[in-house]
């Protein structure tokens, strides 16, 4: 993906996303609702199999049917089902002999006391019956130990519950996470997690959640191989969890783990996905664990990115956000450098010094009143409509430290 690209896509999300901008950290937005909201939202919902497709010509010339559904589970039930075995889809649907063993979870409304199917998923198996009663079941339960269930089928065989267990880890706060975490047997929650990072076939864009997690309840002796071993190889390295991959480094062993992240931000020359992955996983720890690196080893290391032409705005745009006016004279020294003669660094140190109170930045918002007044204030403007950064408490550590053993 083109630099700028990102760039942009990253600011959009921060503006579209500000109300779970707080949410998993290295989860990364999913698209959809949980399959325990949609149960929610449903006026009932079945499963059981198809079958008896019949398909018939309209007078207009369109086609309709209707199917049957075998009902097997009522997941939310209704009077409209009182006494039904059968409940008659008004829809043709195809199945054929190889769909025997399918089942279909079928999300119902009512119009009028007929029938709006307007939703099915097909279902390797029955496992998603007990799946969605234990979700209803701790509905009002506290959201830690709600991700304890949903955590037991990240890896399950039937894509559509794995996607949807993540999901709902997606959808939740990070403090319950770790409240999760707390609640957890760590052993048992360690040793799945060290599968999961160890294994191929795991989804790429999972791999910095589960790094992550792992730096919160591994064993910082036996499981650095692990983060050693991801970083090390050239094709998961540049995958899309690196960010996670970095910070739980960190979370296991602040020392070893600082010392390679601080190495991705200093080499100019890696690729600019990897500085940024390792951008977003200094911002997880100035956010959530500023206890961990001291904040000045983390200014450091952004004065490092705002050095680099291709990811200065970003960096600068951070220390603006952060309100971190320290680094004022070197971001202001940059508008004229000719190694960042680029518009998109050069807006983001006019953002950075409109909103900075040092006199440095007073007086060189005032010359560039005078040199290019349009442009100043539109950028102005932009950062009028900018939804403010929300302020976040440090997390409290669970019980189980970072790096412990």
């Amino acid at each position: 993906m083109d630099r700028r690209l990102l760039a942009c896509l990253s600011g959009l999300l921060f503006l579209a996303t500000t109300s779970i901008l707080w949410a998993c950290p290295f989860c990364g937005p999913m698209q959809g609702q949980t399959l325990s909201k949609e149960v929610q939202q449903a006026r009932f919902v079945v499963f059981g199999p198809l079958s008896n497709p019949q398909a018939r010509l309209n007078p207009d010339g369109t086609e309709s049917g209707t199917t049957d559904l075998t009902i097997e589970a009522v997941i939310k039930d209704h009077e409209y089902l009182k006494g039904k075995k059968v409940l008659v889809v008004p829809r043709y649907i195809p199945v054929q002999e190889k769909d025997a063993k399918l089942r279909f979870l079928l999300f119902c409304d009512l119009f009028q006391e007929r029938v709006d199917p307007y939703r099915g998923l097909p279902m390797l198996g029955k496992d998603v019956v007990a799946y969605l009663n234990g979700a209803t079941r701790l509905e009002k339960a506290p959201a830690p130990e709600r991700l304890k269930f949903f955590f037991q089928y990240l890896d399950h065989e039937d894509p559509e519950l794995a996607t949807d267990a993540y999901r709902e880890f997606a959808a939740s706060e990070y403090r319950d996470v770790l409240g999760m975490i707390q609640g957890s047997d760590r052993a048992q929650l360690r040793a799945r997690l060290v599968h999961w990072l160890r294994d191929p076939n795991t989804p790429a864009f999972r791999l910095g959640f589960y790094g992550m997690l792992l730096g919160h309840c591994g064993d910082k002796a036996a499981d650095l191989s692990v983060y050693q071993e991801l970083l090390a190889d050239e094709q998961r390295a540049q995958l899309s969890g690196l960010d996670g991959i970095l910070a739980g480094y960190v979370l296991l062993d602040p020392a070893k783990g600082w010392k390679h992240l601080e190495g991705v931000l200093s080499n100019p020359a890696l690729e600019f996905t990897t500085r940024y992955a390792g951008l977003r996983a200094v911002r997880f720890l100035w956010d959530f664990h500023p206890d961990l690196v001291p904040k000045k080893t983390l200014l450091a290391a952004l004065a490092r990115l705002v050095e680099q032409r291709d990811i200065a705005d970003l960096a600068i745009d951070d220390l603006r956000k952060w309100g971190e006016w320290s680094l004022t004279e070197k971001v202001l020294s940059y508008f004229s450098a000719e190694s960042h003669d680029v518009s998109i660094v050069k807006r983001a140190i006019i953002k950075y010094a409109l909103r900075c109170p040092e006199p440095a930045a007073r007086a060189f918002i005032a010359e560039q009143r005078k040199l290019q007044p349009e442009r100043v204030r539109e950028i102005e403007e932009l950062l009028e409509l900018e939804v403010p950064t929300p302020s976040v408490t440090p997390t409290p550590k669970p019980a189980t430290q970072p790096g412990g053993s």
